[in-house]
């Protein structure tokens, strides 16, 4: 059995994902505000502070999910070929991390002896909750986090 971290995540969200989870959603979110302009790998790699290398492989498996599209050249790069609406957390979470899914998916018979039910609750409990929210509800909630970080007196 796989257990993530249960972290704070860097909005003040409470969060049990991987870090390349983490990434796709910087990734995604970048891009769901970039509306149609596309936006190179160097581009999303600098302003979402990810490993360049790392987001080039997790680009691709977005792009392969359907999520993206990419082209070449010099006007090239990545833009979001779906609405953020119906781009669902666990659709991301699937291609990133289809593992944490499984594990949420064991029966209860198959806990039989686990060191850590409550673990394996608590992850099934978040993905029931991640069923339910949309890409563009994140792009909504860190937009409204950046608007009160920006306040200042």
């Amino acid at each position: 059995m796989v257990y993530y971290p249960v972290i704070i995540h860097d909005y003040g969200v409470f969060a049990v994902w991987s870090q390349k989870t983490r990434y796709a959603l910087r990734a995604l979110i970048h891009l769901s505000l970039q509306e149609d302009r596309r936006a190179s790998a160097g581009d999303i790699s600098r302003r979402c502070e990810i490993p360049q290398k790392y987001l080039e492989s997790i680009l691709a498996d977005l792009r392969r999910g359907g999520m993206l599209e990419s082209s070449r050249g010099k006007s090239g790069g990545y833009r979001i070929v779906r609405e953020p609406s119906t781009i669902g957390f666990v659709d991301v979470l699937n291609l990133t991390d289809p593992e944490f899914l499984r594990c949420s998916h064991r029966q209860q018979e198959d806990r039989a002896g686990s060191e850590e039910p409550f673990l394996e609750d608590l992850q099934r409990s978040f993905v029931e909750q991640a069923k339910g929210a949309s890409l563009a509800e994140v792009v909504l909630k860190w937009q409204a986090l950046q608007r009160s970080s920006d306040y200042s007196i």
